[in-house]
């Protein structure tokens, strides 16, 4: 999927139904590819990563927890992962 498709596609769920995006879930899940949360976060911060707090561009890499690459806004100094601000921040078993 080129990424044009992809940020589209990611649009266009914001525009579900609570059924269809449990049936979308369910349809991404199943799907044995092998991905994980952490690779599917980092392809979206390859492209145009800024800061939840500030919209700041100037971040570097803080570490890592549970799994996943934490980030350090430069500016405003706080620490964030890809998933902060979404619905899986506290997703205990994100291998599921």
């Amino acid at each position: 999927m080129l990424l044009v498709d992809l940020h589209r596609f990611l649009e266009e769920l914001e525009d579900l139904t609570p059924h269809q995006t449990q049936v979308a879930s369910k349809r991404l899940m199943s799907k044995d590819e092998g991905l994980e949360i952490s690779k599917i976060a980092d392809l979206s911060l390859a492209e145009d990563p800024k800061c939840p707090g500030c919209d700041s561009p100037a971040l570097m890499r803080w570490g890592k927890e549970h799994g996943l690459q934490r980030y350090r806004c430069r500016s405003c100094t706080r620490t964030f992962s890809l998933l902060t601000g979404t619905a899986l921040k506290r997703l205990r078993h994100k291998d599921k």
